[in-house]
């Protein structure tokens, strides 16, 4: 029988060969150097969303993560669906935070892979990759230098780094264990923290107060209960900060020295226990939004202080929430299981 003449005969490839060759075509993913950009992609979080954080400037983008090790850019659309478009996949493990940069062109992003990274949002790119000592839990930006940005770590601290001289530029310790939150206060030289107390007799130490220059320790008096909290936000237009409480309230301080705890009034009904469950302000300062562990989102007043309405959004808990900063009543939720919603 004769052989058809259009069988390509290809040389013989040992064994070992074809499976090194095979091994170099497929791309690990820890080796992903940028982000993934295709519209017909539908990226998903497998895991808890930790961060929602909505673009400064362009009103139908915001970005997430997640304990996956993904971060993901989403569209709104018109009917106030999300639609992802972007992946950014080079954190080895779970990411903790992500801040914007002031005009949205770049974010920053703190991972328990012990690195920051600050990526292009239009090339996906990563442009800088910072290696700290220690598994990181928050971060931000400073108020007034972009150029600077401080991250909490699981046992080490808050260290402040310059990324031009690529150094850490101050560090910041006392009793204290995994940092949770980060926020400066509008004199700019002023930030807090809340973290998870290391000692019984360091639960006076879950709020302090900083001063940036000098690393000194303002005040850790700030809250005095026997409570860790999980989340800082500022009032759009009071002079107060709130701070979520393990308790199962929100707590509302004075942004002025000594920052003083308000004692008549604070947000409750909503559960917490167990999970760091975010909160944020609408663009108003009217209603804040809190998310709860058994998958509801509470909308407060904020003059009363009273609950306005409860909405079942997931069946697991709702962790982390983010309301738009330009319309009113929208808001972007994320779950422990990885779902993210948009809510009106």
């Amino acid at each position: 029988m004769k052989r058809s003449q259009n069988i390509e005969v290809k040389p013989y490839v040992p064994k070992r060969l074809r499976t090194k060759q095979s091994d170099e075509k497929k791309p690990r993913p820890s080796e992903t150097t940028k982000s993934t950009n295709d519209s017909n992609t539908n990226f998903k979080h497998t895991k808890a969303v930790t961060k929602i954080k909505w673009h400064p400037s362009l009103d139908n983008k915001v970005a997430t993560t997640s304990l996956d090790g993904k971060i993901i850019v989403w569209e709104v659309t018109s009917n106030n669906s999300l639609t992802s478009k972007q992946c950014f996949t080079e954190h080895h493990e779970g990411i903790k935070d992500l801040k914007w940069n002031t005009d949205g062109s770049s974010f920053l992003t703190a991972s328990f892979d012990k690195t920051c990274k600050i990526w292009d949002l239009v090339t996906g790119v990563c442009k800088e990759d910072i290696k700290f000592n220690d598994l990181l839990t928050s971060a931000i930006y400073h108020s007034e230098d972009v150029n600077i940005f401080l991250v909490g770590t699981l046992s080490s601290g808050i260290q402040a780094m310059d990324i031009r001289e690529k150094k850490i530029i101050k560090k910041y310790k006392s009793f204290f264990g995994q940092v949770q939150d980060m926020m400066f206060l509008p004199d700019r030289t002023t930030f807090l923290s809340c973290a998870e107390a290391v000692k019984r007799n360091s639960l006076d130490k879950t709020i302090m107060a900083w001063d940036f220059k000098t690393g000194a320790v303002l005040s850790n008096q700030i809250y005095p209960e026997p409570y860790t909290c999980s989340s800082l936000k500022l009032h759009p237009n009071q002079r107060n900060f709130l701070a979520q409480s393990s308790a199962g309230y929100i707590a509302i301080f004075d942004t002025e020295k000594p920052w003083r705890l308000n004692r008549r009034k604070r947000f409750e009904s909503h559960q917490v226990t167990g999970y760091k469950v975010d909160f944020d302000f609408d663009f108003t300062g009217c209603k804040l939004y809190s998310g709860d562990i058994t998958g509801c989102v509470y909308t407060f007043d904020w003059f009363s202080s009273k609950v306005n309405k409860i909405q079942k959004i997931f069946d697991s808990p709702c962790v982390s929430l983010a309301c738009h900063p330009k319309i009113n009543s929208m808001l972007c939720v994320g779950s422990w299981e990885g779902d993210v919603e948009i809510i009106v």
